[in-house]
């Protein structure tokens, strides 16, 4: 083997080598925010109102997918999961997204131990799909399971979650079905300006 060829390969590595680590990632945002609400709390609280009836719940805007999860001011308490992989590398369209948010409108004061059975007030939205194509995802709003928590420092809670929901296409295309949702993590406090919108 050549001096130049060997030379020459090490550069095609170490510029493919990047690229596969890019590709292969993943990103999470776990957070949670004080004094908030969803953006577009109305709308949750129709369709959620809708979900037992997934046969006339179909979105206005099926990017509410997306935009479902972004937050404003408000006088609750929100805990979010995000998670978005980049997909496969060589291969296109394979990135994936799941967004989980709760909103405890009179935040979790004492409470450790949440059963969302029976309690109306409380909105657990959840979404999950490929990235360039949103509109063939899946959403839907949990209604069953619970959640715990507990508070580390001011700035840190760990919050897990055993939840199950049945979830439903923004068209209502119906191949989505009933999902379980297990998820335990640290989540660190935001402020609302630290958070972009999807």
């Amino acid at each position: 083997m050549s001096y130049k060829y060997s030379v020459t390969c090490l550069i095609s590595l170490a510029l493919i080598a990047p690229l596969i680590f890019i590709q292969g990632c993943s990103q999470t945002d776990n957070f949670f925010v004080d004094q908030a609400t969803f953006l577009d709390l109305e709308k949750h609280q129709e369709y959620q109102s809708m979900t037992n009836n997934p046969k006339i719940l179909k979105l206005e805007d099926p990017l509410f997918l997306f935009k479902g999860h972004n937050l404003k001011s408000g006088s609750g308490t929100i805990l979010t999961f995000r998670y978005r992989n980049k997909g496969e590398l060589f291969k296109i369209d394979t990135a994936k997204f799941e967004y989980l948010t709760i909103y405890l409108p009179n935040g979790f004061g004492d409470k450790r131990d949440i059963n969302l059975e029976g309690i109306n007030n409380v909105i657990v939205f959840y979404s999950e799909g490929g990235v360039s194509f949103p509109t063939e995802g899946c959403f839907g709003y949990l209604d069953k399971g619970r959640i715990q928590l507990e508070k580390k420092t001011a700035n840190n809670l760990y919050v897990s979650v055993d939840l199950e929901a049945n979830l439903i296409n923004p068209h209502g295309w119906n191949y989505c079905g009933v999902t379980q949702i297990k998820k335990s993590n640290l989540l660190v406090r935001k402020q609302l300006s630290d958070i972009s919108p999807l």
